[in-house]
C-alpha cells in the first residue's frame, strides 16, 4: 500500500517539476475535475463453482492533469477512483452477498489535440488499488482477490467545448484476453466450504463529464 502511494506522489511532483520547466519553455498545463460512469464487461470463468456474478455501473471521479507541446500534443496523467457492487449468488449453497469494489487507477495518456475541441486519447492505466470484498455466510469479510490486473490499456475520444467544459468517452482494455495471466479470485462462503478459484477479465465504457480551470 505505502509503494502505491509512493507512485502516485511520484507522479504529482513529476508534473509539478514539468510545470516549473512550462515556464522557461512555453509549455502550457490543464487541470481540472472529472465525474462520470463506467460500464463494465466482465467475463468470469467460474471453473468448478456454481455460483454466478454480476456486475454493475461503477461511478467515477478524479482528477485531470495535462501538459502540452502546442497546440496539438499533449501528456494526460489522471487519477481516478471508482467504485461499484457486484452481486454474488449460488441457490446451490444457499448463498448471496453484494461485494464492493474500491479502485484506484491512474492513466497516463498520449492525447491529440486537433484545435481547441477535439482530442484523441490512448495510452497505459496503472491500477494502484483494488480491493473488492463481501461477507460470507458468518458475516466474515472475504477478499475476492484483483478484478483489475496492473496494467491496462485505454484509447477514447473527448470534446473540451467552451474551454472549459470536458466530454470524455473511453473504453479500457484488459490485456488478459490476449495474454493470459495467473490472476485469480476466490469465493468462499464460509470456513466449512472450500475456496473456489475462478479468472476474470473486466473491460469498461467509461464516459464522464468535466470542468477545466
Amino acid at each position: 500500500m505505502v509503494r502505491k502511494f509512493l507512485i502516485i506522489i511520484a507522479l504529482i511532483a513529476t508534473l509539478s517539476g514539468l510545470t516549473e520547466v512550462s515556464a522557461q519553455t512555453r509549455l502550457r498545463t490543464e487541470w481540472g475535475l472529472v465525474a462520470g460512469g463506467s460500464y463494465p464487461i466482465t467475463k468470469f470463468d467460474m471453473g468448478e463453482s456454481t455460483a454466478s456474478i454480476k456486475h454493475h455501473i461503477g461511478w467515477q471521479g478524479g482528477l485531470h492533469m495535462a501538459l502540452k507541446f502546442g497546440n496539438t500534443f499533449a501528456i494526460q496523467p489522471e487519477i481516478i477512483y471508482t467504485y461499484a457492487k457486484v452481486d454474488i449468488k449460488d441457490a446451490e449453497h444457499s448463498f448471496a452477498a453484494q461485494m464492493k469494489t474500491n479502485t484506484l487507477q491512474i492513466p497516463v495518456l498520449f492525447s491529440l489535440r486537433f484545435g481547441s475541441v477535439f482530442r484523441l486519447n490512448t495510452g497505459p492505466v496503472l491500477t494502484v488499488m483494488d480491493n473488492p470484498t463481501y461477507n460470507d455466510h458468518n458475516g466474515e469479510k472475504v477478499m475476492f482477490g484483483r478484478l483489475y490486473p496492473t496494467v491496462s490499456y485505454a484509447v477514447g475520444i473527448g470534446l473540451c467545448l467552451w474551454r472549459h467544459f470536458l466530454i470524455d468517452l473511453r473504453a479500457l482494455i484488459d490485456p488478459r484476453t490476449i495474454i493470459p495471466s495467473d490472476t485469480t479470485n476466490y469465493i468462499s462462503y464460509d470456513s466449512a466450504t472450500e475456496d473456489r478459484e475462478i479468472k476474470s477479465t473486466i473491460h469498461n465504457v467509461q464516459l464522464r463529464i468535466g470542468y477545466l480551470f
